[in-house]
Parts: structure tokens; C-alpha cells; sequence
């Protein structure tokens, strides 16, 4: 089973959620903020959240489990302050 991979481009400001590694072939918008792409067999691929500081601070309390917490723990930031990790 494949790894959830998540991702944060602080300078376009989008969190980018991957679910499986195939090749992308559209996306949809879900809101306005949340975009979903698709592999050619309408399989979800990818979740893309725009504005992402903006969405995630209209939420005062956000629950994250502490097995994610820990895992956090770990994730890497790259030189150019992306932030990147597996789940």
C-alpha cells in the first residue's frame, strides 16, 4: 500500500495531498479552495488545497490524532521552505 504524501509551498501557499503515484489526466473543482485530480481511469489522485493558511485558520480547533503528530515529527523542510513528508 502506498504512502500518503502530503505537501506545503509556503510561497504559492498550496498544500498538495497525494494519494497514489500515477499520472495525473484532470482536475476538478471541488470548492473554491480545493481542487481533485484524476488519473485517466477517474481514480483520485491528488487533493490541492489553495489558499491553504487562509482555509485552515477559519478553524479555531483542529483535532490531529497523536500518531500523526509523531509523524510530523519527522517531516523535512527543503531549502527553499517547502515542507514535505509520507504519512
Amino acid at each position: 500500500m502506498a504512502s500518503v504524501k502530503i505537501k506545503y509551498d509556503p510561497a504559492d501557499n498550496i498544500l498538495l495531498i497525494t494519494l497514489k503515484e500515477k499520472p495525473l489526466a484532470y482536475g476538478e473543482e471541488i470548492t473554491p479552495q480545493v481542487i481533485a485530480h484524476y488519473s485517466k481511469d477517474n481514480e483520485l489522485v491528488e487533493m490541492e488545497v489553495l489558499d491553504a493558511n487562509e482555509l485552515f485558520s477559519k478553524k479555531k480547533d483542529i483535532y490531529v490524532p497523536e500518531h500523526i503528530k509523531q509523524k510530523a515529527a519527522h517531516i523535512q523542510r527543503s531549502s527553499d521552505g517547502a515542507v514535505a513528508g509520507s504519512i
